[in-house]
């Protein structure tokens, strides 16, 4: 499953959140939680909601501290 890109996700909410944002709206910060999650937001995107859309970009933003290894 491809997760959708965090810039296409940006043009939906129409902001950049900081990690520190993104802490805040997701779950758990256990990397195969914020990916399962991320995969179920983005498998049915255009039922999102803005409250989801937010989440999708928080667990992206994640995900991406994550692999630069900040």
């Amino acid at each position: 499953m491809n997760l959708i890109k965090l810039d296409a996700v940006r043009h939906h909410t129409r902001r950049e959140l900081t990690p520190a944002e993104a802490r805040r709206l997701v779950v758990s910060a256990n990397l195969s939680v914020l990916k399962a999650q991320a995969a179920a937001l983005s498998l049915h995107s255009w039922c999102n909601t803005p409250k989801e859309w937010l989440q999708l970009e928080a667990c992206l933003v994640l995900i991406e501290e994550r692999r630069r290894g900040r």
